[in-house]
């Protein structure tokens, strides 16, 4: 048997996420519109499937091994080999990083176990992985919480076409420290429920981000934030993603559809 945790790639996904967070020290915590909340369940829900946010880049599909060293791996299945069947997983990775007088702690618990249709030809994977972030700086905290629920099944024998079902979430989260006035409470979640997700992962080393051509999610979540009255606003929302192939979504949510580019973030 043959695998092993790559902890740097953790390392790398970890100081990406951190570097993200500590450039909020002016966050705004207004109130999102429609169409910025549409953008954002988008982007989170693409993040987690392509593991921006920890955990299983879905990309890289069955051939994790031979992408462990690319530039662009992130912490997932392709920390592993993958290609024996029976291969099992259960572990935990934490790392402290301090920078100037930011602290910060991530705690990543992964779990792995591959799938296959006869004693020897893999089929597929579950993959349980939940990463949590906890830094402070003298004037905000931030926390970070990603959790990725999924089996992913190889639909053609070259292994380029998979489908997903399962669950993410993500968890933001920044509030202001020792008096600060230049950082607000601001907190914005959504749990996702995947259905039939299908995904070519194509050959073109260039393309770190699966294409999803089919496939439903329904979202719920809120965004509590700091208003600038007494108590915090609170804003819960639900609706469904729909993908539409070639790094589109449609986001339906209060009564409306909204179209979003997963490459840019922006409602097109």
């Amino acid at each position: 048997m043959k695998y092993t945790v790559k902890n740097l790639l953790i390392l790398s996904v970890f100081v990406s996420i951190v570097y993200q967070a500590c450039k909020k020290e002016n966050t705004s915590a207004d109130k999102k519109t429609d169409s910025k909340i549409a953008a954002q369940i988008a982007i989170n829900l693409y993040k987690s499937l392509s593991g921006s946010n920890g955990g299983a880049n879905i990309q890289n599909g069955l051939n994790a091994y031979s992408n462990i060293n690319k530039k662009n791996s992130k912490l997932a299945v392709n920390s592993f080999y993958v290609g024996e069947c029976g291969l099992m997983m259960d572990t935990t990775v934490s790392f402290d990083w301090s920078r100037g007088d930011s602290i910060t702690t991530l705690t990543d618990k992964i779990k792995f176990t591959s799938l296959c249709k006869t004693a020897s030809l893999l089929r597929g994977y579950t993959f349980d992985d939940s990463t949590t972030i906890i830094g402070k700086t003298p004037t905000f905290g931030f926390t970070r919480v990603a959790t990725q629920h999924f089996a992913v099944y190889g639909i053609d024998l070259a292994y380029t076409q998979f489908s997903l079902n399962g669950k993410s979430s993500f968890k933001t989260s920044d509030y202001p420290l020792n008096g600060s006035k230049t950082v607000k409470y601001n907190s914005f979640s959504t749990n996702y429920i995947l259905k039939g997700v299908k995904f070519n992962t194509g050959t073109d080393p260039k393309v770190i981000s699966p294409n999803i051509y089919e496939g439903t999610a329904d979202f719920s979540g809120e965004h509590v934030y700091d208003g600038g009255s007494a108590s915090y606003n609170t804003d819960k929302y639900t609706g469904t993603v729909e993908f539409l192939g070639n790094w589109k979504v449609k986001i339906t949510y209060n009564g409306t559809a909204y179209t979003v580019d997963l490459n840019t973030g922006i409602v097109i």
